[in-house]
């Protein structure tokens, strides 16, 4: 085998490596990525089914204790408490 050939073929290895890779990669960002959590019992929110409203800021219900909690995701870059 000639010199060109033997790295082409590993270029053409890494190449399909490296995307067979970062497509993997990128299947894992498919999961949640943000958490809130109750304040009370620290239950998380967003997985659990609380979802109770979404107006100038969201509202959660705990499943387990029953707590209403109210967030607000657009003043910062992750979701902040609420404090009546």
């Amino acid at each position: 085998m000639s010199n060109q050939f033997l790295l082409s073929t590993i270029i053409i290895s890494f190449v399909l490596g490296s995307i067979l890779f970062f497509t993997k990669l990128g299947l894992k960002y498919n999961r949640q990525r943000t958490f809130c959590y109750c304040p009370l019992c620290q239950n998380e929110l967003i997985s659990s089914n609380s979802f109770v409203s979404d107006e100038d800021v969201v509202t959660y219900k705990c499943a387990k204790c029953l707590l209403v909690s109210r967030w607000d995701f657009d003043s910062s870059p992750m979701p902040m408490l609420v404090r009546d």
